[in-house]
């Protein structure tokens, strides 16, 4: 149990897109930058009014993952949105 809660403290984190760059902060400081076309996978699932957003993106031949918690009433789901601006890119 303890080593499942280690792994999943590890990849909860936060991300932000500016311009065509994708910028992950996670829960313990580390930082990773890539750009948009690294995305490996996004999926989203929502549940007691929560949205869980999980990203799976490559760097320097490792893929990292991170998980995002937010409010399931934005406009617009995250995949959509990072969907789209891969496809800009």
């Amino acid at each position: 149990m303890i080593y499942f809660l280690s792994l999943i403290w590890r990849i909860i984190g936060s991300a932000y897109i500016k311009n065509d760059m994708l910028i992950v902060k996670y829960l313990f400081g580390k930082f990773k930058v890539t750009e948009l076309r690294s995305i490996r996978g996004v999926k989203t699932v929502k549940f007691l009014g929560l949205r869980l957003t999980s990203i799976r993106f490559k760097v320097d031949g490792t893929i990292y993952k991170v998980i995002m918690f937010g409010r399931a009433s934005y406009l617009q789901d995250p995949k959509t949105i990072i969907n789209t601006l891969r496809k800009v890119a």
